[in-house]
């Protein structure tokens, strides 16, 4: 009987006692954020999900994102889409997002500290995830696997990551990240994709939260932690981490330290938002044939909010170049999936 399967999952999980869906060992898949670069992490993963035959959320036990990245991981894993769906659905929503004139846009920055209409990103989220159930009914559902969404909360001394999962730990697991699940779906998609005058900030109750990217852009070691709290007696059989793609300028283009605001500005951003530390440390410390990184380089820069078609495409370009170059990792990939 699912319903009746349902129930009981959801039982054994708000007891602290997670279903074994792991099998021979944990397999996660962490997305990084990064706005329109999300289509990256998307065409990397229809590759993978292609050459598998199964959508993500078969795949995987764990699925997690920061920013664009969580907006994908929810509907993989709770929405049950594949990366197809989530592609043609993540280029409609940024074509309705994105489109604004600069004068309306700045004047709204103004007013509501927040350049587009954060109203469209939430009807979104609301008609893909329902605004009805709380995230950690969703683990009824059938072949729902543990989906975390990773936001910066801001509320207290200092900016930390905050985990809005669908799931909750064992009375006796110390979590090293505050987290909640008593939050509807689309509410930790809201909290963990507002970018710093692109969307306002989001509430819930005291709490202030904002784009998890400021704090996480990588999500693969919060993920790493949440897991090894879960499921503390099975090995990591494959943790999967997709960016959004990186743009290294050559040479005669590189931007020299100035000593302005703007520059000091933009080098706190990229060191807040880089994602190559974690990366580093995960190679490191995951045994080898674990662990894998896909990030490819683009050739332009592309921004978070990025519309033009040209810019588009060429970076598609370069993903399916990288994923080619790829393709014994990715295949290495889909034999331990």
């Amino acid at each position: 009987d699912p319903p009746l399967l349902g129930h009981l999952r959801l039982s054994l999980m708000l007891i602290g006692a997670p279903d074994s869906t792991h099998r021979d060992g944990i397999k996660i898949l962490a997305i990084d954020g990064g706005g329109m670069r999300g289509l990256v992490a998307i065409d990397i993963l229809k590759k993978i999900e292609a050459e598998c035959g199964k959508p993500a959320y078969q795949l995987f036990d764990y699925i997690c994102g920061t920013s664009t990245g969580a907006v994908i991981s929810f509907l993989l894993g709770l929405v049950h889409q594949s990366a197809s769906s989530c592609e043609n659905d993540y280029k409609n929503l940024s074509k309705a997002i994105f489109k604004r004139n600069l004068v309306f846009g700045t004047s709204m920055l103004f007013l509501n500290q927040s350049y587009y209409d954060t109203d469209i990103l939430e009807k979104a989220m609301k008609e893909k995830m329902g605004f009805k159930h709380q995230l950690i009914q969703t683990i009824s559902i059938p072949n729902t696997p543990k989906v975390a969404a990773i936001a910066t909360h801001v509320s207290g001394p200092r900016p930390v990551p905050f985990v809005f999962r669908n799931y909750c730990h064992k009375q006796t697991a110390i979590p090293y990240y505050p987290g909640t699940y008593n939050v509807r779906p689309w509410e930790a998609v809201r909290a963990s994709a507002a970018a710093p005058g692109y969307f306002q900030e989001y509430k819930i109750g005291n709490n202030v939260f904002l784009d998890g990217g400021l704090v996480s852009n990588n999500p693969a070691a919060v993920a790493l932690h949440e897991c090894k709290l879960l499921w503390p007696d099975t090995p990591i059989k494959c943790l999967v981490s997709l960016g959004t793609g990186y743009y290294c300028p050559s040479s005669d283009q590189e931007v020299k330290f100035d000593g302005s605001l703007s520059n000091k500005f933009k080098i706190i951003i990229d060191s807040a938002t880089d994602t190559l530390k974690i990366h580093n440390v995960l190679k490191d410390i995951l045994p080898a044939g674990a662990y894998y990184r896909f990030n490819p380089p683009l050739s332009r820069q592309v921004a978070i909010n990025e519309s033009r078609e040209d810019f588009l495409k060429q970076m598609q370009e370069d993903t399916q170049s990288y994923i080619k170059r790829k393709a014994n990792e990715i295949g290495r990939v889909n034999t331990l999936l």
